[in-house]
C-alpha cells in the first residue's frame, strides 16, 4: 500500500506476489513429498514445516512472526518518508492523447476492467497449470488416500475424472472472486466522481454499467476455457492422457453459467443496494468456497448446497452433460442483470471525491 498511489493497484501487487509464493511453494512440494529447499523461498510453506502430529516443529511459525514485524516496519518507514497521496512507484502520466476505442462505452469498460482480468487470469492459470500437474501424484497415492479425500473425488476408481471434476470447481471459485473483485471497479468509478463525467455525456446508465457486466461476463469464459486448458495440458504431461485436455475445457465452460450468476447478484447489489456489495459480495463467494468444498463432507443438507450456483451444473466428466442447469442458470443471470439495471436508472448516484 505505501509503493502504490492506489488501492486497485496494491491489490494487484498483494495478489501478484501471492501468486508467486503459492508457485513457489507448489514447485517445491513437486519436487520433494515433504518440500525441498525452493519451499523455504515462499512464506506459503513455512507453516507446513511444522509437521504437526508428526515433529511438532514450532520454529518455523516464527519465521512468520518476524517475517510480520519486519513488513510492518518497513511499511511505517516507508509511510513516514513519503509524499501524502503519492505512492514509492509514481505512476506513468499515459499516453497524451487517447485511443479511438475509449469513446465508446465498452472500450472505456474494457479498459478499466483489462488489469483486473489480467490480474486474476494470471492467478488462475498459475493455480491450474500446478493443481494439475499433481494429478498423477494423486493417481499413484490413491490406496494410501484416507477415504474421506477419495471419496471426493467420486471414489478410487474413478478419482481421474473425479479430480478433473474437482480441478474445474476450483477454478470457478477463483472464477466467482474475479466477479466480485471486478464489480468493485464500478464502485470506484461512481465513489470518485469519474462515472458522473461519463454520464454527462450522451452515455445512459445502462450503457455505462452493462457494457462492464458484459465484459466481466466476456471475461470468465475466456478465463475458464484458459484455465481448462492449461489444467489439461498439464493433468496430460503427467499421465499421458491427452484426451483430458479437451474433457477439462469442456468441464470448465460447463461452469460458466454459474459464475454469471454472481455477475447477476453483483448488479443487482450495484443497482439497488451498493453500500453492501463488498460485505455481501465477498461472503456470497465466500459461501459458494466452503460450500463447494466442506459441504458434503459435513452432510449439510442439499438446499443448503444448492445455495451455491456451481453446484447445480452437472459435475463433468464425473456425470453426464445437462444443458437444462446451465439454461435457467442463464436466465437467471438475465434477470438479474436486468434487475440491477433498473434499480440503477432509480437510484442517485454517489459522489463521495
Amino acid at each position: 500500500a505505501q509503493l502504490s498511489e492506489s488501492s486497485r493497484a496494491a491489490s494487484a501487487m498483494a495478489g501478484a506476489l501471492l501468486g508467486v509464493a503459492f508457485l513457489v511453494r507448489g514447485l517445491g512440494d513437486m519436487a520433494s513429498p515433504g518440500g525441498s529447499t525452493l519451499s523455504w523461498f515462499s512464506p506459503l510453506g513455512w507453516s507446513l514445516q511444522t509437521a504437526p502430529y508428526v515433529l511438532n516443529h514450532w520454529w518455523p511459525l516464527w519465521l512468520l512472526v518476524a517475517l510480520t514485524a519486519c513488513s510492518v516496519g518497513v511499511a511505517f518507514l516507508l509511510q513516514s518518508r513519503r509524499d501524502l497521496g503519492i505512492g514509492w512507484l509514481r505512476a506513468g502520466r499515459g499516453r497524451p492523447h487517447a485511443r479511438a476505442h475509449l469513446g465508446s462505452p465498452f472500450g472505456l469498460a474494457w479498459r478499466l476492467q483489462r488489469g483486473a482480468l489480467l490480474g486474476w487470469a494470471a492467478a488462475i492459470v498459475v493455480f491450474a497449470l500446478i493443481d494439475g500437474g499433481f494429478a498423477q501424484t494423486m493417481l499413484d497415492a490413491a490406496a494410501e488416500m484416507p477415504p474421506i479425500l477419495t471419496d471426493m473425488f467420486g471414489g478410487t476408481a474413478g478419482l481421474a475424472d473425479g479430480y478433473a471434476a474437482f480441478l474445474a470447481e476450483y477454478s470457478g471459485y477463483l472464477a466467482v472472486a474475479h466477479v466480485v473483485f471486478a464489480a468493485h471497479i464500478l464502485t470506484g468509478e461512481e465513489q470518485s466522481g469519474r462515472a458522473d463525467a461519463v454520464l454527462a455525456t450522451p452515455t445512459s446508465r445502462i450503457s455505462w454499467a452493462g457494457t462492464h457486466y458484459l465484459v466481466i461476463a466476456m471475461g470468465v469464459v475466456a478465463v475458464l476455457t484458459v484455465a481448462g486448458l492449461a489444467s489439461g495440458v498439464a493433468f496430460a504431461a503427467v499421465t499421458a492422457d491427452t484426451a483430458m485436455i479437451g474433457t477439462l475445457i469442456a468441464a470448465h465452460l460447463n461452469l460458466v453459467p454459474a459464475v454469471w450468476v454472481m455477475v447477476a447478484l453483483m448488479a443487482v447489489l450495484f443497482g439497488w443496494a451498493p453500500r453492501l456489495l463488498t460485505v455481501v459480495g465477498w461472503v456470497a463467494a465466500g459461501m459458494v468456497f466452503f460450500f463447494g468444498l466442506f459441504a458434503r463432507i459435513m452432510d449439510l443438507p442439499e438446499w443448503v448446497i444448492g445455495l451455491s450456483p456451481l453446484s447445480h451444473p452437472a459435475q463433468l466428466p464425473v456425470e453426464d452433460f445437462s444443458a437444462t442447469p446451465l439454461l435457467v442458470l442463464t436466465l437467471i443471470t438475465a434477470a438479474g442483470v436486468g434487475l440491477g439495471l433498473i434499480g440503477l436508472r432509480r437510484r442517485q448516484i454517489m459522489n463521495r471525491a
